[in-house]
């Protein structure tokens, strides 16, 4: 997701910049769980890994994103918290899930993860950006 605020002051600039880092990285993520998944035959322990690595580069830049939430007070952050919960938890369900019973076919596991991302994304991040370029920060 590419983010372009309306507005274009120093602050605005720097919140962009940082959520499209975190962004990028967390497609970064997304991507070689992807490639995990995809290869043949597919590495049980190479997509738990992927996937691990993913839990935590999310729940950090979470971590980030609803301190910003709060400390600017964006009035839909209890929803956005919340979303982001729901999303460390499908994780940890696909995890359990590959850890005890692998890849089945038809499981598509970075469907899924981009899937809720893109949604995600679109809906709840574009609204955060464009409280702070109306002025929320």
């Amino acid at each position: 997701m590419s983010l372009r605020p309306t507005a274009s002051g120093p602050q605005t600039l720097s919140i962009k910049s940082f959520l499209e880092g975190h962004h990028r990285g967390l497609r970064q993520k997304i991507d070689h769980l992807e490639q995990s998944c995809r290869a043949l035959p597919a590495d049980q322990m190479m997509i738990a890994e992927s996937l691990a690595a993913l839990q935590v580069f999310a729940a950090t830049h979470f971590a980030d994103e609803e301190k910003l939430m709060d400390d600017v007070h964006y009035p839909d952050r209890s929803s956005h918290h919340q979303q982001h919960r729901h999303f460390l938890d499908l994780i940890r369900t696909l995890q359990k899930t590959v850890s005890q019973d692998g890849l089945s076919d038809g499981m598509d596991v970075p469907g899924q993860i981009a899937g809720w991302w893109e949604q995600h994304s679109v809906i709840h991040d574009r609204a955060l950006v464009d409280f702070l370029c109306r002025g929320g920060i």
